[in-house]
């Protein structure tokens, strides 16, 4: 069954502005889930850059907006073939008392616990590259072998993943 966001009638950018004040974010959070749910029904290409000038702030800003409303399960990022993912779907089935959803297996939740800060964009942008080029499971496997190592840094992550690659083409 889909949820009620999901149903055909159902118009996301009134639902946003109805329950603005339930919601209980910030006028910049706010505007910054408008501009993501305004492009995606205009079916535009959402980026890091596009945001952020939309925004009109500078990207020290623009990332402790993202990493507030990822925070909150607002906001959950991802990655595809054509790189960084904005889904704020989870934000209609807020419930005031409690927010039911589940994360499991997100990468770039896995890496800001790892690394125990919330991601920069620059954090993410190179983490989306980094799945692309390589695909989950290798990502994975050189996180593990990074926190193995104690090295958390994401270009040690990138150089373990650089190094199975090369030595998966001498071994084939």
């Amino acid at each position: 069954m889909n949820s009620l966001y999901q149903k055909p009638f159902f118009d996301p950018l009134k639902w946003l502005v109805d329950n603005y004040s339930s919601l209980k974010i910030s006028d910049k959070e706010f505007l910054l889930l408008l501009n993501i749910e305004f492009l995606r029904t205009c079916h535009l290409p959402i980026s890091y850059d596009e945001l952020q000038k939309r925004m009109g702030i500078d990207s020290a800003e623009f990332d402790q907006l993202i990493a507030s409303l990822v925070e909150r399960k607002f906001l959950k990022l991802g990655s595809d073939i054509n790189g960084l993912v904005f889904d704020i779907s989870s934000v209609y089935e807020y419930h005031e008392d409690e927010i039911n959803l589940d994360n499991a297996g997100d990468v770039f939740d896995l890496l800001s616990e790892v690394f125990g800060h919330p991601l920069s964009s620059m954090e993410m942008v190179k983490i989306s590259d980094l799945l692309k080029e390589f695909g989950q499971p290798q990502l994975l496997e050189a996180v593990r072998v990074a926190e193995a190592n104690r090295v958390l840094k994401l270009a040690y992550i990138e150089k373990v993943l650089r190094n199975n690659e090369r030595d998966q083409q001498k071994n084939s």
